[in-house]
Protein backbone atom coordinates (compact mmCIF):
# COMPACT_ATOMS: atom_id res chain seq x y z
CA UNK A 1 0.00 0.00 0.00
CA UNK A 2 1.32 3.43 -0.91
CA UNK A 3 0.23 6.48 1.06
CA UNK A 4 0.91 9.88 -0.41
CA UNK A 5 1.40 12.64 2.12
CA UNK A 6 2.03 16.29 1.47
CA UNK A 7 4.66 17.52 3.91
CA UNK A 8 6.21 20.88 4.54
CA UNK A 9 9.95 20.86 5.13
CA UNK A 10 11.07 22.52 8.35
CA UNK A 11 13.91 25.04 8.38
CA UNK A 12 17.24 23.33 9.13
CA UNK A 13 17.59 25.22 12.44
CA UNK A 14 14.52 23.76 14.20
CA UNK A 15 15.53 21.02 16.63
CA UNK A 16 13.67 17.72 17.25
CA UNK A 17 12.97 16.07 20.65
CA UNK A 18 11.20 12.85 21.61
CA UNK A 19 11.27 9.04 21.48
CA UNK A 20 10.21 8.18 17.89
CA UNK A 21 10.44 11.11 15.54
CA UNK A 22 10.53 11.66 11.81
CA UNK A 23 11.48 15.10 10.50
CA UNK A 24 11.87 16.50 7.02
CA UNK A 25 14.53 19.19 6.74
CA UNK A 26 15.59 21.58 4.02
CA UNK A 27 18.87 20.18 2.68
CA UNK A 28 20.17 23.02 0.48
CA UNK A 29 23.11 23.84 2.77
CA UNK A 30 24.24 20.21 2.92
CA UNK A 31 24.00 19.87 -0.86
CA UNK A 32 26.38 22.84 -1.19
CA UNK A 33 28.74 21.32 1.42
CA UNK A 34 28.83 17.95 -0.37
CA UNK A 35 29.43 19.60 -3.76
CA UNK A 36 32.42 21.40 -2.16
CA UNK A 37 33.77 18.04 -0.93
CA UNK A 38 32.82 18.69 2.72
CA UNK A 39 30.73 16.69 5.18
CA UNK A 40 27.02 17.21 5.73
CA UNK A 41 25.85 18.79 8.98
CA UNK A 42 22.56 17.49 10.42
CA UNK A 43 22.81 19.19 13.80
CA UNK A 44 20.27 18.84 16.59
CA UNK A 45 20.16 19.21 20.37
CA UNK A 46 19.96 15.48 21.12
CA UNK A 47 23.43 15.20 22.64
CA UNK A 48 26.69 13.91 21.21
CA UNK A 49 26.55 11.41 18.34
CA UNK A 50 29.16 8.66 17.99
CA UNK A 51 30.50 9.56 14.54
CA UNK A 52 33.33 7.02 14.82
CA UNK A 53 30.73 4.23 14.67
CA UNK A 54 28.49 6.05 12.18
CA UNK A 55 28.17 4.99 8.57
CA UNK A 56 27.36 6.91 5.38
CA UNK A 57 26.29 5.21 2.15
CA UNK A 58 25.33 6.49 -1.29
CA UNK A 59 23.40 3.92 -3.32
CA UNK A 60 22.32 4.29 -6.98
CA UNK A 61 18.59 4.13 -7.82
CA UNK A 62 16.70 4.33 -11.09
CA UNK A 63 13.08 5.05 -11.92
CA UNK A 64 11.69 2.14 -13.94
CA UNK A 65 9.35 2.37 -16.93
CA UNK A 66 6.37 1.61 -14.63
CA UNK A 67 7.31 4.48 -12.31
CA UNK A 68 8.82 2.63 -9.36
CA UNK A 69 12.30 3.29 -7.98
CA UNK A 70 14.70 0.33 -7.88
CA UNK A 71 18.11 0.01 -6.28
CA UNK A 72 20.92 -0.70 -8.71
CA UNK A 73 24.16 -2.54 -8.10
CA UNK A 74 27.42 -1.93 -9.96
CA UNK A 75 29.57 -4.84 -11.11
CA UNK A 76 32.48 -4.54 -13.57
CA UNK A 77 31.34 -1.01 -14.43
CA UNK A 78 27.80 -2.14 -15.35
CA UNK A 79 24.56 -1.25 -13.60
CA UNK A 80 22.19 -4.08 -12.81
CA UNK A 81 19.87 -5.77 -10.34
CA UNK A 82 20.70 -8.49 -7.84
CA UNK A 83 18.52 -11.41 -6.85
CA UNK A 84 19.01 -14.60 -4.84
CA UNK A 85 18.90 -17.89 -6.67
CA UNK A 86 19.48 -21.16 -4.75
CA UNK A 87 21.23 -19.25 -1.97
CA UNK A 88 23.61 -17.39 -4.32
CA UNK A 89 23.54 -13.74 -5.32
CA UNK A 90 22.98 -13.33 -9.03
CA UNK A 91 23.63 -10.13 -11.02
CA UNK A 92 21.50 -9.18 -14.04
CA UNK A 93 22.87 -6.19 -16.00
CA UNK A 94 20.31 -3.62 -17.12
CA UNK A 95 19.97 -3.53 -20.91
CA UNK A 96 20.31 -0.98 -22.26
CA UNK A 97 22.54 0.58 -19.62
CA UNK A 98 20.82 3.63 -18.06
CA UNK A 99 21.70 7.18 -18.98
CA UNK A 100 23.29 8.96 -15.97
CA UNK A 101 20.37 11.42 -16.08
CA UNK A 102 18.02 8.55 -15.18
CA UNK A 103 20.00 7.70 -12.04
CA UNK A 104 20.22 9.31 -8.66
CA UNK A 105 22.11 8.49 -5.48
CA UNK A 106 20.22 7.95 -2.25
CA UNK A 107 22.47 9.02 0.62
CA UNK A 108 22.02 7.51 4.08
CA UNK A 109 23.72 8.30 7.37
CA UNK A 110 23.39 6.06 10.43
CA UNK A 111 24.73 6.73 13.93
CA UNK A 112 23.88 6.33 17.61
CA UNK A 113 24.21 8.57 20.63
CA UNK A 114 27.51 8.36 22.55
CA UNK A 115 26.96 6.47 25.78
CA UNK A 116 23.45 5.41 24.69
CA UNK A 117 23.62 3.11 21.62
CA UNK A 118 19.89 2.41 21.82
CA UNK A 119 19.14 5.99 20.70
CA UNK A 120 19.71 6.07 16.94
CA UNK A 121 19.64 8.67 14.19
CA UNK A 122 19.05 7.80 10.53
CA UNK A 123 19.22 10.48 7.85
CA UNK A 124 18.22 9.88 4.21
CA UNK A 125 18.52 12.29 1.27
CA UNK A 126 18.78 12.36 -2.52
CA UNK A 127 22.41 13.14 -3.27
CA UNK A 128 21.92 15.14 -6.46
CA UNK A 129 19.95 18.21 -7.33
CA UNK A 130 17.15 17.21 -9.68
CA UNK A 131 14.16 19.21 -10.74
CA UNK A 132 11.75 16.33 -10.06
CA UNK A 133 12.95 15.62 -6.48
CA UNK A 134 12.75 18.02 -3.52
CA UNK A 135 16.01 19.04 -1.84
CA UNK A 136 15.16 17.65 1.59
CA UNK A 137 16.58 15.22 4.14
CA UNK A 138 14.47 12.85 6.23
CA UNK A 139 15.78 12.48 9.81
CA UNK A 140 14.57 9.62 11.98
CA UNK A 141 15.24 9.44 15.70
CA UNK A 142 14.48 6.15 17.45
CA UNK A 143 14.73 5.47 21.18
CA UNK A 144 14.95 7.67 24.25
CA UNK A 145 17.59 10.39 24.29
CA UNK A 146 19.83 10.81 27.32
CA UNK A 147 20.94 14.35 28.01
CA UNK A 148 24.56 14.30 29.11
CA UNK A 149 25.95 16.30 32.00
CA UNK A 150 27.35 19.74 31.13
CA UNK A 151 31.11 19.91 30.57
CA UNK A 152 33.77 21.85 32.46
CA UNK A 153 32.73 24.52 34.96
CA UNK A 154 29.17 24.80 33.72
CA UNK A 155 28.05 22.75 36.78
CA UNK A 156 29.06 25.61 39.05
CA UNK A 157 27.00 28.72 39.48
CA UNK A 158 28.52 32.03 38.44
Amino acid sequence: MCVRVRLRARPHTERPKGERLLHILQNDQNMALRQAGKRSNFDDDCGVWDSSKGKTTALPYMKTSIGEYKRLFVKNGLYGYEHIEKGCRMFDPVTPQPDPEQLFLLGRYYTSQKGNPSYRKWVTWVDQKRSDIAVVAVCEYIGASQVSQPLGNTNHSV
